[in-house]
């Protein structure tokens, strides 16, 4: 018993507790705030690229864009007009110059989003072999004028769409009931207890899992992915061609827009406040199922303050009410349908009847921690000193989160882009010493750390 004194005497408040082997401290830079990102740099040219199924350029097909946000609260069947056409490279890549002057209610769309601009680009052909009417639907966003809007998802998939086959009809009926939804893989990622991964399967069903199996591009027993497609019979021009879409279905769905971390003795703080700054994934069913495609952003003014403010050694994910709505659409050319296809895509910020302004989402505590410190890249490390310290995530775009939401049993992944009004914020306690985080994706100075987390 003469040895017990030292074993029992008080421990280093430097130092913070830990079970077996100390943790690795080496490495790392005392943190400072990281400059807030300046603005996307304005543009009146939007471009992308579309691709057969097996990735082989799609060359000489005709592309339509327009803006995605008109009709939006109309009732029936609504004509959006083009913004611009093009025809596919060899590469299977196009560029649309937009109107120096958009037309007025384009011009209102996009003020009222923040100065960011949504469009839908559609490229469309048959194959040569089978005659398989087969379609393209990408979503981009874009600025056109100098604001302070943070575009955080553009280029998620590098705007190269896949071409599926267009085998939805005019007359063909929308399958999802709500009565199948715990049956989709959507209802599996919104019940998993576990932070939500990092992707979502790129096809999925509204009401069954798909088998692993899957193949998209098998029409009447033929596999049609690598199949060369020529443009329509039909030229397109822009007299005599228009897009329509007629708004199916609508619901409000909590969405997954960030998360944030404190350990030990830290306190966190995730802030969503005045306007929305998130992106997030469309899908789109030409066929018999849904395809992700790129995502769309909302950048509209919610008048909230919403998250949390120093919550004592809290880890969390945090989600806001966002309207989701099912469009069919329907391309049109000397009044025929020439093709059809559903959507479904993020509408905008709605409290609904009784309902929350924002709610706490998973518990990701897992993801902290001593053990994870050790996994965690040195690079990617940095600390700040005791008594109070604060650090702020204010640039870049979160995490890509996976499983963010379920909406008409498809699970659809979101990303938040970082500012001053959108930030992840940590302020350590009075314990001295060194107080480490580290990002997921990178250094917190690098802009692509994506979320931190706390040691």
């Amino acid at each position: 018993m003469a040895d017990a004194g030292p074993c029992l005497a008080d421990p280093d408040p430097s130092v913070q507790p830990y079970f077996a082997t100390p943790p690795d401290e080496t490495g790392g830079a005392e943190a400072v705030d990281a400059p807030e990102e300046a603005a996307q740099a304005p543009s009146n040219t939007v471009t992308g690229k579309f691709t057969l199924g097996s990735g082989q350029p799609a060359a000489g097909l005709p592309v339509t864009l327009t803006a995605n946000d008109l009709g939006d609260d109309a009732t029936g069947e609504t004509q959006v007009p083009f913004l611009g056409t093009a025809t596919t490279a060899a590469d299977g890549t196009w560029s649309i110059t937009l109107p120096s002057t958009l037309p007025a209610d384009v011009q209102q769309a996009k003020d009222d989003n923040g100065g960011i601009l949504n469009l839908q680009a559609t490229a469309e052909g048959v194959t040569t072999t089978t005659s398989t009417p087969m379609l393209g639907v990408d979503t981009l966003s874009t600025t056109t004028a100098q604001q302070s809007a943070t575009v955080s998802g553009q280029n998620d998939y590098g705007h190269s769409t896949l071409l599926a086959p267009n085998t939805v009809s005019g007359t063909t009926q929308d399958t999802y009931a709500a009565s199948t939804d715990s049956s989709t893989l959507a209802a599996k990622f919104e019940a998993d207890p576990a932070p939500a991964p990092d992707t979502v399967p790129m096809w999925q069903s509204d009401n069954s899992t798909l088998a692993a199996d899957y193949n998209p591009y098998l029409v009447n027993g033929h596999d049609v992915s690598a199949e060369a497609v020529r443009p329509p019979t039909v030229p397109m021009s822009s007299g005599n061609c228009w897009d329509t879409k007629t708004q199916i279905d609508s619901s409000t769905k909590y969405t997954v827009v960030g998360e944030a971390h404190a350990n030990w003795d830290a306190k966190s703080t995730f802030e969503y406040e005045s306007s929305m700054s998130s992106s997030i994934d469309t899908a789109v069913k030409s066929s018999g199922n849904w395809t992700i495609g790129a995502s769309k952003e909302l950048s509209q003014s919610n008048g909230m303050t919403v998250g949390w403010s120093n919550k004592s050694k809290y880890s969390h994910q945090y989600q806001v009410p966002i309207l989701y709505k099912k469009w069919k659409y329907q391309h049109w050319c000397s009044s025929s349908a020439r093709a059809t296809w559903y959507k479904i895509e993020a509408s905008g910020y709605h409290i609904p009847a009784d309902g929350a302004a924002g709610k706490f989402g998973k518990d990701v505590s897992s993801k902290d921690g001593s053990a994870n410190f050790n996994r965690a890249p040195k690079a990617n490390r940095t600390y700040l000193e005791g008594g109070g310290g604060t650090l702020s995530l204010a640039q870049g775009s979160s995490v890509k989160f996976g499983g963010a939401v379920s909406a008409f049993g498809i699970s659809l992944g979101a990303k938040t882009g970082y500012d001053s009004n959108h930030r992840q914020r940590i302020t350590f306690g009075s314990q001295p010493g060194k107080h480490w985080i580290w990002g997921k994706n990178g250094s917190l100075s690098s802009g692509h750390a994506g979320v931190f987390y706390s040691k």
